[in-house]
């Protein structure tokens, strides 16, 4: 064994867990500020383009007398939210896998609080990069994601295509 120096000092399981943990927790502060620029984001865009297309005043009643121009900036605002849903997801996800890593690490620190012995290897898959990882995450968690997520970017634009229909 190599001599190490006198002021080395291994870091313990416990010490790893908590420095593990405070790291999850900064990962999830970091998605969630992603999520509200992407989200932010396109309330800019969903509202600018609005005025561009509605103009100040009275654009709109202009703007309805030309279908063409309204439906090719309900479909420009649709394909632009699809994408952003995309992205929107992608972190979303990512940042559920990175709680459901962060809940299970603490778990773990419970049992090791408590003198119950943990598996390394249950320990060390937990150390990993949680957003990038295969840590399953619940079908309902998923599944309210994908609805909410598709929601907020997918309903304006259907909601002012179907409006338009009844205008005309």
């Amino acid at each position: 064994m190599p001599d190490e120096p006198v002021s080395a000092k291994r870091i313990t399981k416990d010490e790893l867990i908590l420095a593990e943990l405070k790291g999850k927790h900064d990962a999830i502060a970091r998605y969630d500020a992603i999520l509200w620029r992407v989200r932010s984001g396109y309330a800019v865009v969903l509202y600018g383009s609005m005025l561009l297309f509605a103009g100040k005043e009275g654009g709109l009643a202009t703007l309805l007398e030309k279908p063409l121009l309204v439906w090719t900036a309900l479909a420009t605002v649709f394909v632009l939210g699809v994408v952003l849903a995309c992205m929107d997801l992608g972190f979303r996800l990512r940042q559920l896998k990175v709680i459901a890593a962060a809940n299970r690490l603490s778990d773990l620190a419970f049992a090791l609080a408590t003198g119950r012995e943990v598996p390394d290897d249950d320990l060390r898959s937990l150390l990993h990069i949680a957003g990038e990882s295969v840590i399953p995450i619940g079908r309902p968690k998923r599944l309210r994601a994908v609805v909410l997520i598709g929601a907020l970017y997918l309903a304006p634009p259907l909601l002012a295509a179907m409006a338009y229909a009844v205008l005309r």
